[in-house]
C-alpha cells in the first residue's frame, strides 16, 4: 500500500466530515470555522487517539508522513502563488463622500502589528520556556519556533521546525512548531472570530455586513453557483488543463530542487536557505513565468484556476498539519507549550487591540 495515498486519503475524509459538521453545527457556522479546521481537528483526534487505543496499522501513513506533506505542499503551494499573476487594483469607493486612506492606514498598521508580533514572541518564548520547560527538560530554544506558527501558519512551522531539526540538532521541532501551529489556529477561531464579531457589532468594520445562510454553512445552493473555476485553456484532446497546470508546478518543483542544490553551496546561510524549499519554489515559479512570458505562451496559464490549486493546497495543508501532530514525541512538553501559547495568545490579543 502507498503510505502518502492512504495518508491523503484519511486526510479527504476528515475534510468531508467537516464540510457535513460545518453544515449541521450552528456553532461552527456562527464562529466560520474553516472546514480544514473542523477537518484537521477530527484527524487529529483520531491520530492521536483512535489508532493508538486500537493499535491500526495505517500502513505507514502516521505523523511524519503528515508532516512531509505538509512541507510538500507548503512548497507547491508557494509555486503556485508565484505563478499567478497579480490581479489589477480596483478603485476603492468612497464612503461618505471621503477617500477610502483608511485602507492604507489599516494595512500599514497590520504589517506593524505583525512585524511587532513576529520579533517579539519568539524573544519571549524563549525566555519562557527557558525558565518553565528546565523541570520538563526542554530548552529555550524551542520557544523560539512560536511566531512561525502563531503569525504565519502551519506550512512555515513545518518549515522551519524542520531546520531546527535538521540544521541545529533540536529533537522534535518539528512537531513542536506544528503543535504551535495547531494552538494557534484554535486560537484564531475561539479567541479572534469573536473579537472580530464584537468589532463588528459596534461598526468599525466598515464593509461588515449580514453573512447569508450559504456562507455560514460554507456550501452554495445551485442558484448561488456562478463563480468560474477559470477558462479552459488547451484542447482536452491534446491535454486538459488542470492537467497541464499541475504539470507546470511539477516543473517548478523540480527547478527548486536545483535552486536549492545550488543555493547550498553559499557559505554560512546555504545550507538554511537550501532547506527553506518553499521560497526556492517561488523562485522557481518567477523564473519559469518569466521564460513563459518570453516565449508569449503565458497565455496557456490561466490565474483563476491557479488560484484554485493554491486554495486546493492551503486546504489539505492545514488538515494535515493537524493529523501530523504527535502526541508522544511533545507529550512531555506539553505543559510548557501550551502555557506559552496561552502568554502568546493574550500578548497577540493586547497589541491588535491597543
Amino acid at each position: 500500500m502507498n503510505s502518502a495515498m492512504i495518508a491523503l486519503g484519511l486526510a479527504s475524509i476528515m475534510i468531508c466530515l467537516g464540510m457535513v459538521l460545518r453544515a449541521k453545527v450552528p456553532f461552527l457556522r456562527k464562529m466560520l470555522v474553516p472546514v480544514s479546521v473542523v477537518g484537521g481537528v477530527i484527524g487529529f483526534i483520531f491520530m492521536n487517539v483512535v489508532t493508538s487505543a486500537l493499535s491500526t496499522d495505517l500502513g505507514g501513513a502516521d505523523a511524519d508522513m503528515f508532516t512531509e506533506i505538509v512541507n510538500v505542499l507548503f512548497t507547491i503551494s508557494f509555486i503556485s502563488i508565484g505563478l499567478t499573476d497579480a490581479r489589477k487594483k480596483k478603485k476603492i469607493p468612497s464612503v461618505d463622500g471621503k477617500k477610502e486612506s483608511g485602507v492604507m492606514k489599516g494595512a500599514l498598521g497590520m504589517g506593524m502589528v505583525w512585524c511587532a508580533l513576529y520579533t517579539l514572541t519568539p524573544v519571549i518564548g524563549y525566555v519562557l520556556i527557558s525558565i518553565i520547560g528546565k523541570p520538563f527538560g526542554m530548552s529555550g530554544e524551542y520557544g523560539m519556533l512560536i511566531p512561525f506558527a502563531f503569525c504565519q501558519g502551519p506550512g512555515q512551522a513545518a518549515t522551519y521546525g524542520l531546520i531546527f531539526e535538521e540544521t541545529y540538532g533540536f529533537l522534535n521541532s518539528s512537531q513542536v512548531a506544528i503543535m504551535f501551529a495547531v494552538v494557534g489556529f484554535l486560537v484564531a477561531f475561539l479567541v479572534g472570530v469573536p473579537i472580530a464579531k464584537i468589532g463588528m457589532k459596534k461598526k468599525i468594520a466598515r464593509y461588515a455586513g449580514k453573512l447569508n445562510r450559504s456562507v455560514e454553512k460554507g456550501i452554495f445552493t445551485p442558484e448561488e453557483q456562478r463563480e468560474p473555476m477559470g477558462k479552459v485553456t488547451t484542447h482536452s484532446g491534446s491535454i486538459d488543463t488542470l492537467a497541464f497546470h499541475f504539470a507546470l508546478i511539477g516543473v517548478c518543483y523540480m527547478v527548486a530542487i536545483g535552486i536549492s542544490k545550488l543555493v547550498s553551496f553559499i557559505p554560512i546561510f546555504g545550507p538554511t536557505f537550501a532547506n527553506m524549499m518553499f521560497f526556492c519554489g517561488m523562485l522557481a515559479a518567477y523564473l519559469v513565468k518569466a521564460v513563459m512570458k518570453k516565449l508569449h505562451i503565458n497565455y496557456i496559464k490561466n490565474d483563476v484556476l491557479q488560484s484554485k490549486i493554491t486554495g486546493w493546497t492551503s486546504d489539505f495543508l492545514v488538515v494535515c498539519a493537524f493529523m501530523a501532530v504527535k502526541l508522544e514525541a511533545v507529550g512531555n512538553w506539553l505543559t510548557p507549550i501550551l502555557i506559552e501559547c496561552v502568554v502568546v495568545t493574550v500578548i497577540t490579543a493586547v497589541a491588535c487591540l491597543y
